[in-house]
């Protein structure tokens, strides 16, 4: 019994090095980029957030490093707009953004895991500059939806 149960524990895929280049790739072809900027534009009050996915990633060309995690960018578009008040007058570029998002596998199963950040560029000083926040939550997909996670 003992031998069978170890056996179904060597055969469960505990790192991202256990998938096929294949499973990866269709993995990530699910990922539904247009439903995370919905869930961005409501939960933040925003009109709207395109996302934009490095148009470099490739899994062919990904390096694994020696946690087996696979880096997918993204950005949003920017959210300064007209209607922005006076942060108009100090930021130049207002954009949500990955902190290191990337592949990851909890029990088995692939997730793509992307905390998230604001970040901000000004121009009111010479030279300019720029800083950011982390947003309290963080999102995973499963390969069928969103999960979002707070952590405050």
């Amino acid at each position: 019994m003992m031998k069978l149960i170890k056996e179904a524990d060597e055969k469960v895929k505990n790192n991202l090095k256990d998938f096929s280049e294949q499973e990866i790739r269709e993995f990530i072809d699910s990922i539904d980029f247009d439903r995370m900027a919905e869930k961005l534009a409501d939960d933040l009050g925003i009109k709207k957030v395109t996302i934009k996915v490095d148009p470099e990633f490739n899994v062919d060309d990904a390096v694994r490093n020696s946690r087996g995690t696979l880096y997918i960018h993204f950005e949003s578009n920017n959210l300064i707009f007209k209607e922005g008040g006076i942060f108009i007058a100090v930021f130049s570029k207002v954009v949500v953004e990955d902190s290191g998002a990337r592949l990851i596998v909890d029990n088995g199963k692939l997730y793509y895991f992307a905390p998230m950040r604001l970040t901000w560029e000004f121009d009111t000083y010479l030279g300019g500059g720029s800083a950011g926040a982390d947003l309290l939550f963080k999102m995973y997909w499963d390969g069928l939806k969103w999960i979002v996670k707070y952590t405050r």
